[in-house]
């Protein structure tokens, strides 16, 4: 995927290609110089949220854990595509949707977008290589659980 970033006009203009029907999808996506999945991100995106929804966000959007169960739970219907989901949830993009499936197929807990990491890893002292190499033949030996067996948990 790339990280190129295309201007509002830009997608605007590909999409009004895209619904007027004049040209072919792999037409617009060489005119515009932009891939197939992005542009049909667009089109999600600006069906679910108008215009307001094509402008990159400040910020990574939240989404509540009842809403991944939903939109997984619809796609395992059978009965929504990806892109149907993207417009029905006002999902992001496809790599999103993915993610969530991949965890919901892997049977790891779906949580809120808005929870933040737990401090366990992201605060603390630096430690030596000789006390990491400590730390992890403990953790390996007390079922790999660091945070149960350095008081976290």
């Amino acid at each position: 995927m790339s990280n190129k970033t295309f201007s509002i006009d830009t997608k605007i203009s590909a999409l009004k290609y895209l619904e007027e029907g004049r040209y072919s999808v792999r037409e617009i996506c060489r005119m515009f110089n932009v891939n197939v999945r992005n542009l049909y991100e667009w089109q999600a995106k600006y069906q679910f949220g108008g215009i307001n929804a094509l402008l990159c966000p400040a910020k990574n959007k939240i989404y509540p854990e009842e809403l991944k169960r939903n939109a997984i739970e619809d796609y395992l219907t059978g009965n929504y595509s990806k892109h149907e989901l993207m417009v029905k949830y006002g999902i992001s993009g496809q790599t999103v949707f993915n993610r969530w499936l991949k965890k919901y197929n892997s049977h790891s807990e779906l949580k809120d977008s808005n929870q933040r990491m737990t401090q366990t890893m992201t605060k603390g002292r630096k430690t030596t290589l000789e006390e990491r190499i400590e730390i992890v033949k403990t953790c390996l030996k007390n079922e790999k659980d660091y945070k149960k067996h350095n008081g976290f948990g």
